[in-house]
């Protein structure tokens, strides 16, 4: 379907109708599409490569779409550090000009920009966007929405009680009438990453002598009979890649496994359970071409998220009220006990599960009878219902629920235009999106 945004409002008067683009850049994934399209038409790993500044004779650095390069080669990496896209402004800057550009022909100084932030970023953070988006991308008019609430609008809610989970962290946020709630959300430091490195860690130790190496370090060719030849790369080339672009291609391997074989089990996973343990191996093909035996490893990455005792230090060591080492059902838990007793029922009734990071196999049901089961030492009526999206939308729920906002006629009047900006300066993006 193809979306139209209604007719932006501001000091400057109003605009003519165009389709908004969307975007939803994270820690490791960018999502960037046109406003009531169903999926994303840029998702993507979200990699720069930040490039030595070159100089030219007057000693003038060069432009910066010399100094960043999105998806790069492992040529074009050296002697480059690799960055997330949302590490920085500049680097989001990077980001949001290739995908807008190369990857969907589209300019971004055409059409009105809904950008995806955390529940909980800072004022000032806002402001330093907004002043990239408007004085670097150049776009007409802007709008920041949160990733909560949006989860929420993907389900066609505007109260549900939203867990995230993401590559950096996983989140369990309130969102009350279209608001995210952040006094009483909670956040642990489980999160895609971290599983991706300890699906690493189980490889090489049921493989102490393989190495994983990036799928880079060789080449292919087939031969006349289909077969495939593989010539490993010179040691020299493999040595002029840095470190950072070597771990990022490394992982992403790893995570292409642990998202094709892990699952979750329906019950706990302990060392010894010969319901686990005697498990017949999966083989599985690398980057590299190296194949690794996967058992009981498939089982306890996903476990992570209901034990986090053999990760994470215990919760004394945890510093801020919002911050927790608790296993995720316990989250669950704890949030809705922090809200009133009705609106604690409402929002269980209405749980939405998100994020890239919670697309194992029998992740959501797993999680709805462990937080029910905690719930009830206190509230034994209390019941959680899951209304996630698909796998397919899960990974993007954000995105989506982005695309359907900025759909939306009552956005008309929220729009931050550039004569707003111009007047008002950067920090009328913090009176205008809630």
């Amino acid at each position: 379907k193809s979306g139209r945004c209604g007719r932006l409002s501001g000091s400057s008067g109003s605009m003519s109708t165009t389709s908004a683009l969307v975007a939803d850049v994270g820690t490791r994934m960018a999502r960037l599409g046109v406003c009531g399209d169903d999926f994303p038409r840029y998702f993507a790993e979200a990699v720069v490569a930040e490039l030595e500044s070159a100089e030219d004779p007057t000693g003038e650095s060069q432009p910066q779409s010399r100094r960043f390069r999105c998806d790069p080669s492992p040529q074009e990496a050296a002697p480059a550090e690799i960055r997330g896209g949302a590490d920085t402004p500049d680097t989001l800057e990077a980001v949001l000009s290739h995908g807008a550009a190369i990857r969907l022909g589209m300019s971004m100084k055409e059409r009105p920009f809904l950008a995806v932030e955390k529940v909980d970023v800072k004022a000032e953070t806002r402001e330093k966007l907004a002043e990239m988006c408007f004085e670097k991308l150049g776009v007409p008019a802007l709008f920041f929405a949160k990733d909560a609430v949006l989860g929420a609008y993907a389900t066609a809610r505007a109260t549900a009680l939203v867990v995230d989970c993401g590559a950096s962290s996983t989140r369990v946020v309130p969102v009350i009438d279209g608001w995210a709630e952040q006094g009483v959300m909670m956040t642990s430091p489980i999160g895609g990453d971290l599983l991706d490195a300890e699906f690493a860690k189980r490889l090489a130790a049921k493989h102490p002598l393989q190495r994983l190496r990036p799928g880079y370090a060789v080449k292919r060719s087939y031969e006349a009979n289909g077969d495939v030849a593989v010539q490993e790369v010179d040691a020299e080339v493999l040595r002029s890649v840095p470190d950072s672009y070597r771990h990022f291609s490394v992982m992403s391997g790893v995570r292409e496994a642990k998202e094709t074989l892990c699952l979750c089990a329906d019950t706990i996973v302990q060392p010894g359970d010969s319901r686990f343990e005697n498990l017949s191996s999966v083989p599985y093909e690398l980057p590299d071409m190296t194949v690794v035996d996967v058992g009981i490893q498939k089982f306890q990455v996903p476990e992570l998220y209901f034990d986090t005792s053999s990760v994470l230090p215990t919760k004394a060591n945890v510093a801020g009220d919002h911050m927790s080492h608790e296993a995720l059902p316990h989250l669950v838990a704890q949030v809705a006990r922090r809200c009133h007793r009705d609106t604690a029922q409402t929002l269980l009734a209405s749980t939405v599960v998100v994020g890239g990071s919670a697309c194992f196999e029998g992740f959501t049901e797993r999680l709805r009878l462990e937080s029910e089961s905690v719930l009830h030492a206190t509230h034994p009526s209390w019941k959680v219902k899951l209304l996630s999206p698909e796998l397919r939308e899960r990974q993007v729920a954000a995105w989506l629920g982005g695309s359907i906002l900025a759909s939306l006629p009552t956005l008309e009047q929220m729009w931050v235009s550039k004569a707003d900006y111009d007047e008002h300066g950067s920090s009328i993006v913090n009176k205008r999106c809630p």
